[in-house]
């Protein structure tokens, strides 16, 4: 099972021009806000046409615009979880959930009680049957998501797709609903995409990434190889990479950093054409007996703090003009720890050289 897209489509900034294969199980599309995520999921539904190309569902062409195909998005048979959950506000969760359950098998000869009991069956499995005779208005937000859950469910879907599920939650209870959400849909034997901009829910959610940059699929594969080895610049920021920086070829594994007054050696040869470096901020630690390379004295300030993390500016204290930059106008990476003090302090970090990204673009 499958979802398979290629296609093309003008907007009204830029255009969306994007190409993915969709296994089954759950699949992130991460990006920026305006970046063709949602056109996208809107495209596979059948909400949106595209200009051009092909859209398959378990290996038959739902949009194919050589052959004249376009089917209507209830012919496609995919469950699409808006952002506001579409409940109909003046039925009850029993009825939201029965009305869909008998439109799918209109036509077919099975009769209303069997689609009846199959959405009372969906409530139950859903742990909705106590809020059944009740109307989306008295519901949390957690329980509307699984109300529009059992009415995509009992459809009988063949892939589900998930616009920002999450993002109209409170951070307390988008916590709770998210696990619920994973439960729900491990079950699932289709295709499930989920579009969001928050790199954590995608990690958390999801088995594979599709990074999108400006219209276009950028990077895909496992979420572990994606945010690992992010393929460009703007993955590796989507992906949560918090120290970038603007870079110079200084050997066949050595790189410059100007804007940070450091030279660093690299466990890869550096491409012939890199632009820019990359390092985790948790991937910086204190330097330690045995480390032979990347170790310098950095100033740490305190930057940010709450009840679960640290967060500090550390400024290399390399001489002045090493790599070519000013070193009054340093840029600080960003380290995240334990130990180190509040105040301004010195201290000597490594910047494992096996973590750092390169980037030619």
């Amino acid at each position: 099972m499958s979802v398979d897209v290629s296609i093309r489509r003008a907007l009204a900034s830029g255009s969306l021009d994007v190409e993915f294969s969709a296994r089954a199980g759950r699949t992130a599309i991460l990006g920026a806000s305006g970046c063709g995520k949602t056109m996208t999921l809107k495209c596979v539904a059948g909400t949106e046409r595209p200009d051009s190309g092909l859209v398959s569902i378990d290996g038959r062409a739902v949009f194919d615009s050589s052959r004249g195909v376009n089917e209507r998005p209830q012919e496609r048979r995919c469950g699409f979880l808006f952002q506001n959950y579409a409940l109909f506000p003046n039925m009850t969760v029993r009825e939201n959930v029965r009305i869909v359950a008998r439109e799918r098998v209109r036509g077919t000869g099975s009769s209303l009680s069997a689609a009846d009991a199959s959405a009372d069956g969906m409530l139950e499995r859903l742990s909705l049957a106590p809020f059944a005779d009740q109307r989306p208005a008295r519901l949390s937000g957690g329980q509307q998501q699984r109300v529009a859950l059992a009415r995509i469910l009992v459809s009988d879907p063949r892939a589900i797709l998930l616009d920002e599920p999450l993002s109209a939650l409170d951070a307390f209870l988008r916590a709770s609903v998210e696990r619920e959400l994973v439960s729900i849909l491990s079950g699932f034997p289709g295709s499930v995409l989920l579009v969001t901009h928050n790199v954590d829910e995608a990690f958390r959610l999801c088995d594979d990434i599709l990074i999108m940059e400006s219209g276009r699929i950028s990077q895909s594969g496992t979420k572990e190889r994606v945010f690992s080895r992010p393929a460009t610049v703007g993955a590796a920021r989507l992906t949560g990479c918090e120290n970038v920086a603007r870079a110079e070829r200084a050997g066949a594994k050595r790189v410059a950093v100007p804007s940070w007054g450091l030279i660093l050696e690299t466990e890869e040869f550096v491409p012939d054409g890199l632009t820019h470096v990359g390092v985790r901020a948790r991937h910086v630690r204190e330097a330690r007996d045995g480390d032979e390379c990347n170790c310098l004295d950095f100033s740490l300030r305190a930057r940010a703090a709450s009840a679960f993390s640290r967060e500090w500016s550390a400024i290399a204290l390399t001489a002045a003009g090493v790599a070519g930059g000013d070193r009054e106008r340093r840029d600080g990476l960003t380290v995240t720890g334990g130990g180190w003090p509040d105040a301004s302090a010195r201290s000597r970090l490594c910047v494992p050289k096996e973590s750092l990204l390169l980037f030619a673009e």
